[in-house]
């Protein structure tokens, strides 16, 4: 069996070309943002899924248990 240390043709670890995309992904970033900073609004919508509260249990809780429950399969056996 073939070691696992090829990306295209080239022996870089996928370790590294994973860091080398990020960095690459930030620079870009960068200069997208034409050197300012991005920031998110925390009051979006998306705060409520890790904010909001159901039943009075915190709504991260039932986003595990839904996705516990949606990631089960049978035993292939």
């Amino acid at each position: 069996m073939p070691r696992r240390t090829s990306i295209y043709g080239f022996s870089i670890p996928p370790f590294l070309a994973t860091l080398a995309m990020l960095l690459a992904a930030r620079g870009l970033a960068l200069v997208l943002a034409k050197d300012a900073t991005v920031s998110v609004n925390a009051t979006s919508d998306w705060a409520g899924l890790s904010q909001g509260i159901l039943f009075g249990i915190p709504l991260p809780v039932f986003l595990l248990l839904a996705y516990a429950i949606g990631s089960m399969s049978p035993d292939p056996r």
